[in-house]
């Protein structure tokens, strides 16, 4: 009988130190880059200009409020990729904190293993629209793949900011064209329409701004860095706390 306790009281204690290990075993998440840059590069893959060229972009895109964009390399992103860069993301709030506009660059080496080794994407739900799971794989298939074939992964990494440069700024446009389109189209219309349609348009806007300015005033309170407390920005870097949740993302192997 005590030979069968021994055993419960072992198989509990297994049953409690197993997991304790396999979260041990998990790989720390890095510190951000500090304030004005945006790279993590523990694989040395990026030369000096070549990072000098990232940051400029990205710093661009951040101060035009269109997203920001953190390029990450490593080693090891532990057994579960995906849970890895969420919690990334989320730690350092990668994207504006309103907009949630933050894109994930995530390159996991595993020592050069071709079975585990990926090219880890994730973006917020304020590029939405923007980009897609199939964008991003896209962007990592046309950009990054070619160059790491040639020996130049380097440049694959500047070749995908690049292209979430473009394809971002003019994905920005696209509303400025749609608004100037109904503009003209108003514009053509009879004056005995524009006048009931002047006026839901302007019941619309009322509805709408009683909705959502006490929501905007509430934001501006919360972007003042004393009313959240000291502690909102710790280890963030230079990322403004935006969210992954409601985004999407893509993992390309290479």
């Amino acid at each position: 009988m005590k030979k069968f306790h021994i055993f419960i009281w072992l198989a509990l204690l297994a049953l409690i130190t197993i997991p304790v290990h396999a979260q041990e075993s998990e790989p720390p998440i890095p510190t951000a880059p500090p304030d004005g840059t945006y790279i993590v590069d523990e694989l040395d893959w990026l030369t000096s200009d070549q990072e000098a060229s990232i940051n400029s972009t990205i710093k661009r895109l951040d101060n035009d409020e269109v997203a920001e964009i953190a390029v990450v390399t490593l080693n090891n992103c532990g057994s579960d990729k995906e849970a890895f860069r969420k919690t990334l993301f989320d730690t350092w709030g990668i994207g504006h904190r309103d907009d949630n506009d933050g894109l994930l660059i995530l390159v996991c080496w595993y020592d050069g293993d071709a079975s585990r080794r990926s090219v880890e994407q994730l973006y917020g739900r304020g590029l939405n629209g923007m980009l897609t799971s199939q964008k991003t794989d896209q962007t990592a298939q046309k950009n990054f793949i070619p160059a790491f074939q040639q020996g130049k992964p380097g440049d694959g990494l500047v070749g995908m900011v690049r292209a979430y440069n473009v394809l971002l700024r003019n994905a920005e446009q696209q509303p400025k064209n749609v608004f100037t389109s109904l503009i003209q189209w108003f514009n053509n219309l009879n004056f005995w329409i524009e006048i009931p349609l002047l006026f839901f348009i302007f019941m619309g806007l009322i509805y709408i701004l009683d909705k959502i300015v006490p929501k905007s005033i509430r934001s501006m309170f919360e972007r003042d860095p004393s009313a959240r407390g000291q502690d909102d920005y710790h280890d963030r870097g230079g990322f403004d706390g935006g969210s992954s949740d409601g985004g999407g993302g893509s993992s390309t192997r290479f």
